[in-house]
């Protein structure tokens, strides 16, 4: 494929890379249960202010507040906090009894509100066509809040190759996929899922997940705009990566 030059913009660089990162965090949030490991991991993100955009969105900038305050009063090798934490987090979204968060976006987008409906396979035809797939395909719905989030930290792990690859083409294609998946997708339910978790969360590690969840994609929205026009409307000048850098 003939590539086109890529703006010499540090500022696209950092904020694909930073956009990457986010994803990165909140699909991990999503798809694991809370052990000591990722609460150690997670504190120090939070800890230190690692966590992208918060200077762009006050939802994110009080998720951020929430989480660290709860770390803040919990040492990351604190038992307690990742018992208390993984109470938490079997009532949100596990049980026993109705599941007070469900993480599909079947069980809100239809009426029946069931899984495994047609918002199941546009999301699974979205992930084909990056030859992507569920890890348990055909036994869990692919439309899970975590899943989704993979597949966009995927795509922007794919836009961050392209970029120092200086694919122009490949790096729009891409973020104009991303930017319909979170308008079809993720825009129209996770204001549901933060609803719930802030309103249903005993901890404020959970109600300040809720906020970043829906601060980060809206801000991503706008974010995705801003490149997409970055991109279209400049002509980039040489931008590699060094070797082994």
């Amino acid at each position: 494929m003939v590539t086109s030059e890529l703006p010499d913009c540090p500022e696209i660089e950092l904020i694909l890379n930073q956009r990457c990162f986010g994803y990165e965090v909140l699909r991990t949030l999503f798809l694991l249960e809370p052990s000591l490991e990722l609460i150690k991991s997670t504190s120090k993100i939070f800890n230190e202010d690692l966590f992208p955009f918060a200077e762009l969105s006050q939802e994110i900038k009080e998720g951020v507040e929430l989480i660290t305050g709860y770390y803040s009063n919990h040492n990351s090798t604190d038992f307690n906090a990742q018992e208390e934490l993984y109470t938490d987090y079997m009532r949100l979204f596990i049980g026993p009894g109705k599941v007070l968060v469900p993480l599909w976006e079947s069980a809100y987008m239809n009426e029946d509100r069931l899984l495994f409906q047609k918002e199941t396979l546009e999301v699974r035809k979205a992930y084909l066509k990056y030859n992507l797939m569920s890890p348990k395909f055909g036994q869990e719905p692919d439309d899970h809040l975590g899943l989704e989030l993979d597949f966009l930290y995927e795509l922007s792990k794919q836009a961050v190759e392209n970029y120092y690859e200086e694919n122009i083409e490949d790096i729009r294609y891409i973020l104009e996929d991303q930017k319909a998946f979170l308008e079809e997708h993720l825009k129209k339910w996770v204001p549901l899922v933060s609803e719930k978790l802030i309103n249903y969360a005993q901890t404020m590690y959970f109600r300040g997940l809720g906020r970043l969840l829906e601060g980060y994609a809206e801000v991503d929205q706008k974010i995705l705009e801003y490149l997409l026009v970055k991109i279209n409307g400049h002509t980039f000048h040489n931008k590699r990566r060094m070797v082994n850098e």
